[in-house]
């Protein structure tokens, strides 16, 4: 009996021990963990390496896929660099030509061998009378299987902690405080001078000679013939327009008229009537005086009191209105005080010297003049255009030719930067070998010539996008800031007004960073009182570009940190495309 209880218990299932053991674990249980887990770990990298993902192989999709069945294939004839396996990749001819510019009959009739891979060496083929390697083989391909390992290895995130973009800390380029060496004010009304013949010169007819000067703000503007000028163009720009409109209705035909008779006047006293018979020599004769004798104070009387009609405020010259204007005011006038008035008005009517005006005067009376210029209904007409954001036709036009003769220079270019590579190889292979001397110039002269070709379609390619550039530039009818950044700071960007292409020694600006840098208004990067700097230079601006780029990503509640960047990135593709064109390699550093 009890011989059959000691068989049932040792038939009985073993259970694991439920209660809980303080004991260390035994030796051999130990072991046996450790085999496990080392079995575990073995099984876990054959799994990995079975991945594949650094290999290409053989696997590589059809790049031709999508394309028609119907269109001829060319199969690659390279042999692969590692294995030396034959490629088995084949493309159609139509992609083949948009991607690389050969055609089926070119590569029919290539017998040479000048194709190479991505690391600079010759591509070796099978044995066929035309050779042809395939976009993969010479690593131009752009497919996610050609992008390699690391494309794989962010795809397989398993971890999305680690996927978290760490900002690194970027220090911004050192500002350099501009020196002004006038008012505010004064500053201000030059640039705006300056902006508005950079928008509206081309269309009023104003002379490239004269405005040389105004690159620099703070230069020597040549205020007596260059106020001059603009009077006498304002004059007879109004003399002749016959669609003008102000707000003041009442006002419209009296501005034009007014102009004209001052001009008329003007030339009644020089007797100039007497020496000229046609209208337009009497004008040119006009110009000459005022250039020789400048604005004096009767002649600055005579347009304040234009101003005055067109209801323009804050005139630094005194007019007849100021006397009105005083008598509707005051109930109780002062006769001392109107008679003064009155005395300096009749003192500027006789005056025939320029000392009356100051120069920031001058500049604020030039400026009052340009903007009423901009009531000619055909340049509100544009203004209006440009505040709906609408792409006239010639812009329109730019953009599209701008972007067909960039995309046909891309595949120019790759074809013959592949082809620099062979002719490059092949003058180190021939200087290598004795007796190659006579076809180690023939190749020599063919590189020269394709490195010629390079620069010239590269330079035609920065000419149109200058033009772009400029044109796009001018339909912007307002400068605006670019913004403001979390310190503060406001940034401007004045524009270039020279002709580069068409004039390059006109370059002459002591302060060149007004044109060809980054003007910024505030309490700088170390928080110090209100000031001008300016950062110039492509070097210095790109680290600015990527200053504001990082704070960006950190201030994400500030929207004009992007347009600030945008603005910088756009300034320096302008230096390059002029350093291309024009001045050379490095000009602007």
């Amino acid at each position: 009996m009890g011989k059959v209880k000691r068989q049932e218990e040792l038939q009985k299932p073993k259970f694991q021990q439920t209660k809980l053991c303080f004991s260390s674990f035994s030796s051999t249980n130990v072991n046996k963990e450790k085999k496990a887990a080392e079995e575990c770990t073995k099984k876990l990298e054959k799994s990995i390496q079975e991945l594949n993902i650094s290999k290409s192989g053989s696997s590589h999709v059809d790049p031709c896929k999508n394309c028609s069945k119907t269109i001829k294939r060319i199969k690659c004839t390279a042999l692969k660099p590692s294995t030396k396996e034959f490629c088995d990749i084949s493309y159609c001819t139509k992609c083949i030509l948009e991607k690389v510019n050969e055609t089926a009959e070119w590569i029919s009739k290539n017998e040479q061998e000048n194709f190479v891979y991505k690391n600079g060496n010759s591509i070796q083929h099978v044995k066929t009378k035309a050779k042809w390697a395939c976009l993969v083989c010479r690593g131009l391909c752009d497919c996610k299987a050609c992008l390699g390992s690391k494309y794989f290895r962010q795809m397989l995130s398993f971890n999305t902690k680690t996927t978290k973009k760490i900002l690194i800390d970027i220090n911004p380029p050192e500002l350099t405080e501009i020196n002004l060496l006038y008012s505010e004010e004064e500053i201000w009304i030059r640039l705006q001078i300056r902006e508005f013949i950079f928008r509206f010169g081309e269309i009023y007819g104003f002379e490239n000679r004269l405005l040389t000067s105004l690159q620099n703000v703070q230069g020597d503007w040549r205020i007596k013939k260059f106020g001059a000028y603009i009077v006498w163009q304002f004059l007879i720009i109004l003399n002749n327009t016959t669609n003008y409109e102000l707000m003041h209705e009442e006002m419209e035909d009296a501005i034009p008229q007014l102009a004209k008779n001052i001009l008329n006047g003007w030339i009644s006293d020089k007797k100039l009537d007497n020496l000229y018979f046609d209208k337009e020599g009497k004008h040119l004769a006009l110009l000459q005086v005022l250039n020789t004798e400048g604005m004096t104070g009767r002649r600055w009387q005579d347009i304040a009191e234009l101003l005055s009609v067109a209801q323009v405020k804050d005139i630094p010259v005194p007019t007849s209105r100021d006397m009105i204007d005083k008598d509707i005011d005051r109930m109780d006038i002062d006769g001392d005080e109107q008679s003064h008035l009155d005395a300096t008005i009749k003192r500027y009517q006789k005056s025939t010297n320029r000392n009356l005006l100051s120069l920031e005067d001058e500049l604020k009376m030039i400026n009052m003049l340009l903007e009423l210029l901009l009531y000619d209904t055909q340049i509100r007409q544009s203004l209006v255009a440009a505040g709906q954001k609408s792409m006239t036709k010639e812009l329109r036009d730019l953009e599209l030719d701008f972007k067909k003769y960039q995309k046909d220079w891309k595949r120019e270019n790759l074809v013959n930067l592949v082809s620099r590579t062979n002719l490059s190889n092949r003058v180190h292979q021939l200087q290598a070998t004795k007796g190659k001397d006579k076809e180690l110039k023939e190749v020599q002269i063919e590189l020269d010539a394709l490195e010629t070709l390079i620069r010239d379609q590269d330079q035609d390619l920065s000419k149109k996008a200058l033009e772009l550039y400029i044109h796009t530039q001018k339909q912007e009818k307002r400068l605006k800031c670019l913004g403001s950044d979390m310190l503060g700071n406001k940034y401007w960007l004045f524009n270039d007004i020279l002709d580069h292409l068409n004039n390059a020694t006109d370059y002459r600006n002591n302060e060149p960073y007004w044109a060809y840098g980054i003007i910024i208004i505030g309490p700088g990067f170390n928080k110090d009182e209100k000031k001008w700097w300016f950062v110039k230079g492509n070097k210095d601006m790109k680290l600015l570009k990527d200053w504001i780029t990082n704070e960006s990503k950190k201030h994400k509640e500030n929207d004009d940190l992007k347009r600030i960047s945008i603005g910088i990135e756009e300034r320096i593709k302008y230096l390059v495309s002029l350093e291309t064109v024009v001045y050379g390699e490095g000009f602007f550093q």
